[in-house]
């Protein structure tokens, strides 16, 4: 998440790789000319093609995405029966003062040789809707899942819809997304109050019961 920090680029993520915790896949080592390597994995007739890309500075990755710079690694058996998945953690839109083109990556940049693309960052939950409302893109040969943070952090619209983690099935060539809700999560409730509609009920000009009707909202 975000830029690794730290004395050679470590991040609490390489303590917990080190402690064998977790399977730290999809690091950046060179952040001119980026290799993405897939961890195999098999299991009867299925070929699963797992990559992953932590994340890289938005214009840096983007200028890497034009100048053709990123070299995605294929199986050298079978090339075509591997269903492929990529995981990435970047900005999907512009967002902040003076948000540029580049400070962001756009669809069509990944790799086109992709199934389906895990898009991490966002906080925005776009799976509730399961299969039926996954958008297929004319522009891609791959789909992206947006499963969005699991918990609310920030006062946005976008961070009031339900939060969900889904279930990802995979046989062969085919796949299906289960989307789960969670049922913790801290609530977060977002509405737009007008004071125009509360005048003749409120005297809003005086700050005191301004104050008043806030609170009580």
């Amino acid at each position: 998440h975000d830029d690794p920090a730290g004395d050679g680029g470590l991040a609490a993520l390489d303590l917990l790789s080190t402690a064998n915790l977790i399977n730290y896949f999809g690091r950046a080592e060179n952040f001119e000319k980026i290799s993405l390597s897939p961890v195999l994995i098999t299991k009867g007739a299925t070929k699963l093609a797992l990559y992953g890309l932590g994340h890289v500075r938005d214009e840096r990755l983007a200028r890497c995405f034009e100048r053709k710079e990123v070299k995605v690694a294929r199986p050298v058996q079978d090339r075509d029966e591997w269903f492929s998945i990529l995981a990435l953690h970047q900005n999907r839109m512009p967002r902040g003062a003076g948000a540029v083109a580049k400070g962001f990556i756009k669809d069509q940049q990944l790799p086109s040789c992709v199934d389906l693309v895990i898009w991490g960052h966002e906080h925005e939950c776009l799976i509730g809707g399961g299969m039926a409302t996954v958008p297929e893109s004319a522009e891609n040969d791959f789909v992206v899942l947006q499963p969005g943070s699991s918990v609310a952090t920030a006062l946005v619209e976008g961070e009031a819809r339900t939060k969900h983690v889904a279930l990802l099935s995979i046989c062969g060539d085919q796949w299906q997304m289960t989307p789960l809700p969670l049922t913790t999560v801290r609530p977060f409730i977002i509405r737009e109050v007008a004071l125009r509609d509360y005048e003749e009920e409120y005297d809003l000009h005086d700050a005191d019961g301004l104050a008043a009707f806030l609170a009580e909202q």
